[in-house]
């Protein structure tokens, strides 16, 4: 398990070390650089844990979400998607499928971010005459071009230099002893918690492009705006 987390980038361990530690019999004791106590032993599987239902989860920024809304419920439909998306050698990831309504099923699955206007245009050859809802991480041009055409609906625009000021401003009340601004708690355990300041990040759509992206600076209007 700890190995497919590896593989999956849950960023803690390399899985070219787990891959080793299982050939060869070594537990591996993942510590924690903030505190000093034991941390998670790696090992053999126990018996006793084979029933749990998760046991690890890990995040990967760089999808894009596809739904189909309002695909007919009728048998072949899935396979005409996914086919298509084979055949335009699209790597799809996660598929969920939930019953819409009036005889009508939504079909969600995830593929690549940079492949995901490959992915709208392979979807416009089946004429599938509902909406097809396109998210993504990341406000990159190219998704933002991708919302004004049309085939791409939101993604998430982080602004780093409202990180970069937050950043300056904690190590600032840190050096002086000054109060520092906390508005969460993070933590692998019970009984560890580290203070945090998090910020969110901005939804982008084609309603809110201008105050989002291009008023801050992130972006020009020849930027997106041009051809």
């Amino acid at each position: 398990e700890m190995l497919e987390l590896a593989s999956l980038g849950a960023q803690v361990l390399m899985n070219r070390s787990v891959e080793l530690a299982k050939r060869y019999g070594v537990i591996i004791e993942v510590l924690s650089s903030m505190v000093r106590k034991p941390g998670t032993k790696v090992k053999e599987v126990a018996r006793r844990m084979e029933e749990m239902k998760i046991s690890g989860i890990a995040k990967d920024n760089d999808v894009a979400r596809i739904v189909v809304v309002g695909v007919p419920d009728e048998p072949g439909m899935a396979f005409r998607v996914f086919n298509t998306m084979a055949r335009a050698k699209i790597n799809v990831d996660i598929i969920l499928q939930s019953y819409g309504k009036e005889g009508t099923n939504d079909i969600s699955f995830t593929v690549p971010l940079a492949d995901a206007d490959r992915a709208a245009e392979a979807l416009e050859e089946l004429h599938v005459t509902n909406h097809a809802v396109i998210t993504g991480m990341d406000a990159e041009l190219a998704a933002i071009k991708r919302i004004l055409a049309g085939t791409q609906d939101a993604t998430i625009y982080m602004d780093l230099r409202e990180l970069a000021y937050a950043a300056v401003d904690e190590a600032y009340n840190l050096a002086t002893k000054k109060k520092v601004n906390v508005n969460s708690e993070l933590g692998n355990d019970g009984s560890n918690k580290i203070n945090a300041f998090l910020i969110n990040g901005k939804v982008v759509t084609r309603e809110n492009i201008n105050k989002v992206l291009i008023e801050p600076g992130h972006f020009t209007k020849e930027d997106i705006y041009s051809e």
